[in-house]
């Protein structure tokens, strides 16, 4: 992997953050309180698995 990929990796997990925290906090309309917790789950549970990868791509750039 070359420097520009794990950078590029690093931006889109930062991306995904932004949009997966707002889902978290936003309830949407025409779904019961449980689908929405459903959705606030996995949106974290992906939050949580992309920062793990984080620092992996950070390792990677700084060998390169």
């Amino acid at each position: 992997m070359n420097l520009q990929n794990s950078l590029g990796t690093i931006n889109d997990i930062v991306a995904h953050k932004t949009l997966f925290a707002d889902i978290i906090a936003r309830r949407t309309n025409g779904l019961t309180g449980e689908q929405n917790h459903h959705r606030a789950y996995a949106a974290g549970l992906i939050i949580g698995d992309q920062q793990a990868q984080v620092q992996r791509s950070l390792d990677r750039a700084h060998k390169l």
